[in-house]
């Protein structure tokens, strides 16, 4: 970008007009500027209006994409929106012109150059896709890492739960074993206390049998006293008498 041909040996990418006072709504520059491009299809045109050093409109567009003439190119805001009733007021003029100027040393220098920063583009490009490649590794074992945490929340959840059911569980167990224990406990004192009664029922019957004699009506006492005979009605009368034990003295009423 030049305002004079033969351009500098320095390349130069921008180019400012002079300032134009006190007429902020219709300043007028009326100055020329030559836009050399070796692919002018390549190559974004960006033209800005700078008021107190703040860049205040500006618009972008495609060098090779420029029709000849007059053309009025609306500006835009900071925000990247158009502005309205601001346009800016050029006239344009298409050519082609021989590279001409430039000594082969310095074409090939840059040539050098350009080869370089593309490589190295390249190195950019490739580490950017290797980094996204790895970022979504990363968050696909994420992914699986928080799917294994819920699942192992979702296991410790269930083994509380089971958890409290068999302390419940057991509980219940020992209240059932400490209700058998009582009634265990108390069986074995009602068997005990049957066990005495039965014993001393058992002994009571002994005397008692060994008290109680049963004589035979034809059977004699010798005890040195005359026996009288008894007839045999009077016999059973007095058989029956003496084997029922409430007649007797010394029976068990």
């Amino acid at each position: 970008m030049t305002q004079e041909l033969p351009p500098p040996q320095e390349p130069v990418t921008s180019f400012a007009t002079r300032t134009v006072e006190s007429n902020g709504l219709h300043a007028y520059f009326d100055e020329s500027v030559h836009c050399l491009a070796a692919e002018p299809f390549q190559t974004i045109l960006r033209l800005a209006v700078i008021d107190a050093e703040q860049e205040v409109a500006y618009e972008t567009a495609v060098l090779g994409a420029l029709r000849p003439g007059f053309r009025c190119v609306q500006l835009r805001s900071k925000l990247g929106t158009r502005i309205e009733m601001c346009y800016a007021f050029v006239h344009i003029e298409c050519g082609v012109a021989p590279n001409a100027w430039l000594e082969m040393p310095t074409l090939r220098r840059r040539l050098h150059e350009q080869a370089l920063e593309l490589d190295k583009l390249k190195a950019r490009e490739a580490a950017h896709i290797e980094l996204q490649h790895r970022l979504v590794q990363q968050q696909e074992q994420l992914a699986a890492l928080a799917e294994e945490r819920d699942e192992r929340a979702a296991s410790h959840a269930a083994l509380t739960r089971q958890c409290y059911a068999l302390q419940g569980e057991r509980r219940d167990l020992e209240a059932t074993a400490d209700t058998l224990r009582a009634k265990v406990e108390f069986l074995e004192s009602q068997l005990a206390t049957t066990r005495v009664s039965v014993g001393s029922e058992d002994g009571r019957a002994t005397r008692d049998e060994a008290d109680v004699h049963d004589p035979r009506p034809d059977e004699s006492v010798d005890d040195g006293r005359p026996v009288t005979p008894v007839s045999e009605p009077a016999a059973d009368e007095a058989q029956k008498s003496i084997r029922s034990p409430s007649r007797l003295p010394w029976g068990r009423r």
